[in-house]
């Protein structure tokens, strides 16, 4: 009777500790056919005006690249990539943890309500590329900022339960840059 009982205090306590450590994969772009970059939305100031180019595409060595040229000239200077629509409710999930790459170049991560470029109201947080090294990070939702267009923003926050895309923003280094993100997960 001991043994039995041990046996289950083992195997909740197992659950439990399975449990706090799981983690959800958002996206992965291991196959061609599973969260291809067609399923994203790229958006440039082109809409307004300028001349950034950019584009996003799965590689052969199954990483989605988001690259272009960032152009400051009439007024422009942004790039977007937004994520399809994310069923996961995020506000069950401490943060999230994303395995990427690039030139250098700073980059914001956005949690957003809708898939609307540049969208009003959102939860950023500010990633710095190492050139051409794998970086794997864990953000807490605790540390992304409630901004309205870049200002941070106390009345009226986005709720976590409501945000329900990740984008990247290119917005600050002119001239050619890209990322590579590997996966995407929550945790």
């Amino acid at each position: 009777m001991k043994t039995k009982k041990f046996f289950l205090i083992l195997l909740f306590s197992a659950l439990i500790v399975v449990g706090l450590n799981a983690q959800s994969t958002l996206f992965e772009f291991s196959t061609p056919f599973t969260d291809s970059a067609s399923s994203w939305i790229v958006y440039t100031d082109q809409t307004m005006g300028g001349n950034t180019m950019a584009d996003m595409i799965v590689s052969d060595s199954s990483v989605a690249r988001f690259s272009g040229n960032l152009s400051f000239a009439n007024r422009g200077g942004i790039a977007q990539i937004i994520s399809p629509y994310i069923t996961d409710v995020l506000g069950s999930y401490e943060g999230v943890s994303i395995r990427f790459k690039g030139d250098g170049t700073p980059f914001i991560v956005t949690l957003q309500n809708v898939a609307i470029p540049c969208s009003a109201k959102h939860l950023e947080y500010l990633i710095r590329t190492e050139i051409d090294q794998w970086t794997e990070v864990q953000i807490p939702f605790s540390e992304f900022r409630n901004t309205y267009f870049g200002v941070a923003m106390i009345k009226h926050p986005l709720s976590l339960n409501d945000a329900h895309h990740i984008s990247f923003i290119n917005a600050y280094q002119e001239g050619p840059f890209w990322l590579d993100v590997d996966w995407i997960k929550l945790f």
